[in-house]
């Protein structure tokens, strides 16, 4: 599996995200990065606007795109590694204390905030990958993709967001050296 070209759709998925994300209320977060790991962090959302980031959490062959095949792969015979990524927005949320908690339109505020961060980084992404002439040269002719689950992340530290799982199927045809 060629680690360069999984890095480069990495950072294609955060610059999609970031482009739709430019057009909501709240923006693109200035903190954006690829990172390690398979756990969205939320320690560092509330420096600025929040946080995109976009990391691997697994890899696998698959004769079948998306259900992996772990079986001993034959070249060729596999025709996909399959990656998948998590695309994750972080937000910071109104928290308060026992005594002050946050008011209902600022729960409201943060929650539109969510939902709009939801759809913005999922049309972003698709948009992306549909399009062949920006993933073709990174990925090879053949890729293919699928959107997984959507979820709400949080609250964690007094950040609240979104993470969409992306699926990509690399081809696998290869030569051994």
């Amino acid at each position: 599996m060629d680690f360069t070209k999984i890095y480069r759709v990495g950072g294609l998925l955060l610059d999609c995200a970031c482009a739709k994300l430019q057009l909501t209320e709240a923006g693109c977060p200035a903190r954006r990065c690829l990172v390690p790991g398979i756990e969205p962090e939320a320690a560092n959302c509330c420096e600025g606007e929040g946080q995109l980031t976009v990391n691997v959490a697994r890899s696998y062959p698959s004769r079948k795109f998306p259900v992996p095949d772990l079986g001993v792969p034959v070249n060729c015979a596999v025709p996909w590694d399959v990656v998948t990524f998590n695309v994750v927005v972080f937000r910071c949320m109104p928290t308060g204390d026992r005594h002050h908690p946050p008011t209902c339109d600022q729960l409201d505020d943060t929650a539109f905030t969510v939902m709009s961060d939801m759809a913005a980084v999922r049309a972003g992404v698709a948009c992306c990958l549909r399009d062949i002439d920006t993933v073709s040269p990174i990925l090879g002719d053949g890729y293919t993709w699928g959107l997984g689950d959507h979820a709400s992340v949080g609250p964690e530290g007094g950040c609240v967001g979104t993470n969409l799982t992306v699926l990509v199927g690399i081809p696998t045809c290869w030569e051994c050296e």
